[in-house]
């Protein structure tokens, strides 16, 4: 009798082709999700141990002033991510440096915004429709707020 295929065997198959296809190009690559420019800026892959005026030297060594900084930290732990939102004084400063950080872009001189050993990764964030930022109450710290830990929590 013929045999009948699964749902898991019908996936593996078009995992398998969806290979094929990528080894025809010789290496995988990303999709970048190309955001309309703003003057904010996400910034990720920052240090956990960092402060504003180290953010704001790095951006200026990029042709960029900083104005406002607010850090993102997990809801629930309040741990801070690595990741925050940069206001630039101007499009112009926010575009140099997303372009400093753009793999196509860097020369060997200019291998993008580096804080210690890490790449900075910075993109622009947009505003979404009606939010306005900075938030309404947020008040600028020099460092990411520590975290509880988890044995404080319980």
């Amino acid at each position: 009798p013929p045999r009948t295929r699964t749902c898991a065997s019908l996936f593996r198959a078009a995992a398998a082709a969806a290979a094929a296809d990528r080894k025809g190009s010789g290496r995988r690559t990303k999709r970048v999700r190309e955001a309309e420019p703003s003057s904010r800026l996400h910034v990720g892959s920052l240090p956990f141990v960092i402060d504003a005026a180290a953010v704001r030297k790095a951006f200026e060594a990029a042709g960029c002033t900083v104005e406002t900084i607010q850090w993102l930290h997990d809801r629930t732990t309040g741990l801070f991510y690595g990741s925050a939102f940069v206001k630039a004084a101007s499009l112009e400063g926010a575009t140099a440096a997303v372009n400093a950080c753009r793999v196509e872009l860097a020369t060997p001189a200019s291998s993008g915004i580096r804080m210690g050993k890490r790449k900075l990764r910075v993109g622009y964030a947009p505003l979404r429709e009606g939010e306005l930022w900075p938030p309404v109450g947020h008040m600028e710290t020099s460092r990411p707020l520590p975290g509880h830990s988890m044995s404080a929590a319980a």
